[in-house]
């Protein structure tokens, strides 16, 4: 098996990278906001993603799974 960054952790460092290398988003012109979106991959009764572990990391850069459609709908419509 593989070792990966968890995917909150990854689309948060894209997040920040946008901050870092674009003017607009640095400048605040532009809002960026990240979230991990596992279409693929169906969330379990105990999900190792969302521990508490992760809790801080999963509550700034939310993490969906494929249940998930309506609720990273809502996300970003807000």
């Amino acid at each position: 098996m593989q070792e990966v960054p968890h995917p909150s952790y990854q689309a948060n460092s894209y997040k920040q990278y946008l901050f870092d290398m674009n003017q607009a988003v640095y400048d605040g012109e532009l809002n960026a906001y990240a979230c991990a979106y596992l279409h693929n991959f169906t969330r379990r009764e105990s999900e190792p993603l969302e521990s508490n572990f992760y809790k801080k990391l999963v509550e700034e850069t939310p993490i969906y799974f494929r249940q998930d459609s309506d609720k990273l709908a809502t996300f970003i419509r807000k």
